[in-house]
Parts: C-alpha cells; sequence; structure tokens
C-alpha cells in the first residue's frame, strides 16, 4: 500500500490528495496536484511554507533535503525540505497549511 498525503488549506479544506514520493520534498509533489502551499526559499530560510502535521509525523523526514534553518515547534515541518522516510511503506500524511 502506498504513502496517501493530503494537504488541507489554512481553513481546513482538502486542497490535494496525492500518492507520495520517496526522496522529493513534499512542496514538489504537492505543487503537482493543485496545491498551494508557498514556497520562497526552498531550503528551510523563509518559513513560509511551515505546515503542521496533522497525521503521519512519524512517516516524515524533517530534514530529508537539509538541516532547518529556523527553530520548529512540535508538529511542524518545513514543507520545502520535508520528505517521507526511506524505509516507510505504507500510511497517510496529512499536512495543513499555515499560511
Amino acid at each position: 500500500m502506498p504513502i496517501t498525503v493530503k494537504v488541507l488549506d489554512v481553513s481546513g479544506n482538502v486542497e490535494a490528495e496525492f500518492e507520495g514520493e520517496k526522496n522529493v520534498v513534499l512542496t514538489d509533489t504537492a505543487l503537482k496536484y493543485g496545491s498551494d502551499i508557498p514556497v520562497s526559499c526552498g531550503s528551510g530560510a523563509c518559513g513560509l511554507c511551515k505546515c503542521k502535521v496533522i497525521e503521519g509525523l512519524d512517516l516524515i523526514n524533517p530534514e530529508m533535503l537539509s538541516p532547518s534553518l529556523m527553530e520548529m515547534d512540535e508538529g511542524y515541518i518545513l514543507a520545502c525540505i520535508a520528505g517521507i522516510k526511506d524505509d516507510v511503506e505504507d500510511g497517510h500524511i496529512t499536512i495543513q497549511r499555515t499560511l
């Protein structure tokens, strides 16, 4: 069973739902499927892509692309540098945009 990813907008409405891809940051895949997660720096420095993880935090590598340059609260990720863990085979991830 694949990893399914659901992106919610700031109001909690489903914005996009798709099969997650390993070794690809969440913003890259989400944008292909119609999500409006804002992205600016692409390196975890600006915080524009900050998302709250509603479900599946244990499936996410929060620093897949590079170490975060920002201090993050528990349960939040920067979607421009976060991705699905390599050793995960199935599950569900739900993230909610903060902007």
